[in-house]
């Protein structure tokens, strides 16, 4: 696809299931998106907290994004964009059970969004929460996060500029200026090849200063006091195997859940059951 493969206009009135898809080769014509990419204009996303200096509270976003949008069980392969991309106010959204290779998840300003128990390794961009709404309530809980520099090629959300990663685990952009960065962000596993916890942080008004962060400093933020670095122990991750490993620390320490990686995509009945039009 030349940019994203499935993609929500808006969030009136929610409700959508997207599940066993296998996504890949995505994002080839663009630098922005991501395999998944939503827009959640409705009547309270603010032009001024989106690309201005403004910070406040998300609104009753849940008069229009009545019931939640689903994204499960789905393989996502790229290595271009931000990933799972919520941007642009995208609320009440419940991401759980995804294998995302090579991309993250980006939450820009918007509400009641609910990642957990997913697996991003390798992602160009690291898992980013950016613009956020002041005293949010999203959730970022028991997701394994494995970063490795070498595929570093993240942008910054300043005018889609280029920035460099270095292994991060997260990247922050534009942190509210009230509150917590997010209800909980915590019971988290993750890993990467420098060796340490890393993250960035680009704090308003953007482009005037930026902080990396390690991991004792990240937890006086407030974030992940009960995560662990460590090796999620994949079955076989150079063959493509994210499967975990019986002794795998995600399991006893995070309170990670296996899911299944042989059902993404087409069953094995599609050619014959599919409809086709012979008029």
């Amino acid at each position: 696809m030349p940019r994203a493969a499935i993609c929500i206009n808006d969030g009136t009135w929610g409700g959508h299931i997207i599940e066993y898809n296998d996504i890949h080769d995505t994002v080839r014509e663009t630098a922005d998106h991501g395999p998944f990419n939503s827009w959640g204009r409705d009547r309270y996303w603010c032009l001024q907290q989106s690309h201005g200096p403004v910070s406040h509270g998300a609104g009753d976003v849940k008069k229009d994004a009545q019931r939640p949008v689903i994204i499960r069980n789905n393989r996502f392969r790229d290595y271009r964009g931000w990933g799972i991309d919520l941007d642009d106010g995208s609320s009440n959204y419940h991401v759980y059970n995804n294998l995302c290779i090579g991309i993250g998840i980006k939450l820009r300003e918007g509400d009641y969004r609910i990642i957990e128990n997913n697996i991003f390794v390798n992602c160009v961009n690291p898992p980013g929460f950016h613009i956020g709404y002041e005293y949010n309530h999203d959730r970022f809980e028991r997701n394994i996060i494995y970063m490795n520099s070498k595929y570093d090629n993240p942008e910054v959300d300043l005018d889609f500029q280029k920035g460099k990663s270095g292994g991060n685990i997260y990247e922050i952009i534009g942190p509210p200026l009230c509150g917590p960065w997010l209800e909980c962000c915590d019971h988290n596993l993750f890993y990467n090849d420098i060796g340490e916890f890393r993250a960035t942080v680009h704090y308003r008004p953007l482009g005037e200063k930026t902080v990396h962060y390690n991991l004792d400093e990240w937890r006086k933020l407030g974030l992940d006091h009960n995560s662990v670095y460590a090796d999620p122990l994949f079955i076989n991750p150079e063959q493509g195997d994210y499967r975990l490993r019986p002794e795998s620390p995600a399991f006893k320490e995070i309170g990670f859940k296996e899911f299944s990686m042989t059902e993404f995509g087409l069953l094995d009945d599609f050619s014959k059951n599919r409809y086709i039009d012979t008029k």
